[in-house]
């Protein structure tokens, strides 16, 4: 199977495995986002489930909670670790701007969704 979508007690998973891998973001005390990375090592973590509210989409909130979670993502990695990445179509260019090297881990797509794995980082 090609893909994946999380589940409905998928969050308690990853709660558990890593409690340090949710992030929200509130634009005038009401909820305007959030994603999740969970750790596997210091090696490698997922990077995923990022949602904006449809009123925040493309005005500048979900930008500095991506890249807010970018920047802690790489501070818990070892250098030259790696990043899975479940991206839909119409935001790759975007997550590209931040890596030195982005590519297809599995070369699938499943729906409107890529999976990658991304390396490095650019400053």
């Amino acid at each position: 199977m090609c893909g994946w979508n999380p589940g409905l007690r998928d969050s308690h998973l990853f709660w558990q495995l890593d409690p340090a891998g949710f992030l929200s973001l509130e634009v005038q005390g009401r909820f305007a986002g959030g994603d999740a990375v969970v750790r596997h090592s210091d090696q490698y973590e997922f990077m995923g489930l990022f949602i904006m509210d449809q009123q925040h989409r493309g005005k500048g909130p979900g930008k500095m909670l991506w890249w807010a979670r970018r920047n802690d993502l790489l501070g818990r990695l070892t250098p030259g670790a790696a990043i899975g990445l479940d991206a839909v179509d119409t935001m790759v260019h975007f997550y590209e701007q931040g890596w030195r090297k982005f590519s297809a881990a599995s070369g699938c797509t499943s729906g409107h969704r890529r999976e990658f794995t991304v390396t490095g980082c650019l400053a």
